[in-house]
């Protein structure tokens, strides 16, 4: 069973690195990956939930846990990908940013070097 520490957020638009941290004897557990198209009129990127925000499709998931599940500190570029835009996914358009949603779980490699820990 994990201790969860809190839920953190990194996001940024693409182009930009996302740094994901926990403290120490914490690591990363990722839950949600989210990427969106901004639609700011004018502006090259800013972050808001519309309908162009979905989840990222499996293979950019995987990536991520592969990169930040239990490590204590990681870092992820964000690159565009086609996702699909509109209440029904009619179009589709690059997203232009990123969100992370991840927890700081007790490190489990910890608990065993407690547990092996000879008892007096």
């Amino acid at each position: 069973m994990s201790c969860y520490f809190g839920t953190e957020i990194a996001q940024g638009c693409v182009g930009s690195q996302l740094n994901l941290t926990c403290k120490e004897m914490k690591v990363i557990q990722i839950t949600a990956l989210d990427l969106g198209d901004s639609d700011c009129s004018g502006a090259s990127c800013c972050i808001k939930d519309d309908d162009c925000t979905t989840s990222a499709n499996a293979r950019h998931r995987l990536n991520a846990h592969l990169a930040c599940d239990n490590k204590q500190r990681c870092e992820i570029g964000v690159l565009p990908e086609k996702i699909p835009c509109g209440y029904f996914g009619w179009w589709s358009t690059n997203s232009d940013y990123e969100r992370i949603t991840y927890n700081c779980v007790d490190n489990p490699r910890c608990k065993l070097e407690i547990l092996d820990c000879p008892q007096p």
